[in-house]
């Protein structure tokens, strides 16, 4: 159950739902995680998305994601320890994700207990990720995807998000392969 008492019900993801993707992290995450973001963006066009992310990674996003659909929070740094440094600045970032309503919720690789407590709260029915040890919000992944076997990233956060397009949508088209990122956006003209 949300954090303001309820979920809002999944809809059919080919006409809409709400995507919060949780990725704060550091440059190379965000890179090789820009993919998924493309690939999710394709399965689900009519979808609304909303990525959290730093500022100065929140650039890499720009050319799949509108400008709306990027949330830049924090530095990483901040985000993850709002809870002991700022703890101030939690309603606020928490007020706005729930006004969202999401329906589902991508925890990309590595995220803290914040984000994992984000996902719990207000990440809806379908919430996918990787729980690793550290983390102590139980309950936050309904949808866990372990690591391959050989722990790349890469792969691993491409599994995660295969594992949510199939929770939205069994027939879900998902390439075993990822792909490069598209930068394309990021040239100078």
């Amino acid at each position: 159950m949300g954090l303001l008492g309820r979920n809002p019900p999944v809809v059919i993801a080919k006409y809409r739902v709400n995507l919060l993707i949780l990725q704060v992290n550091h440059l190379g995450d965000n890179v090789v995680f820009v993919p998924v973001v493309q690939a999710l963006r394709s399965a689900f066009p009519a979808a609304r998305i909303r990525l959290v992310c730093t500022p100065a990674e929140s650039v890499l996003y720009h050319g799949v994601l509108d400008p709306h659909e990027i949330h830049p929070c924090a530095e990483r740094i901040d985000f993850n320890y709002a809870w002991r440094r700022q703890p101030w600045r939690i309603p606020g970032w928490l007020l706005r994700l729930a006004a969202f309503q999401a329906d589902a919720c991508l925890v990309s690789y590595d995220q803290g207990n914040f984000a994992h407590l984000i996902a719990r709260w207000l990440g809806g029915p379908i919430r996918v990720g990787a729980n690793l040890h550290y983390v102590r919000i139980r309950g936050s992944i309904t949808h866990e995807v372990p690591p391959p076997d050989d722990w790349n990233v890469v792969q691993w956060n491409w599994n995660m998000g295969r594992e949510l397009a199939r929770a939205l949508d069994p027939a879900a088209a998902w390439p075993d392969a990822v792909p490069p990122p598209d930068l394309s956006h990021m040239r100078e003209t």
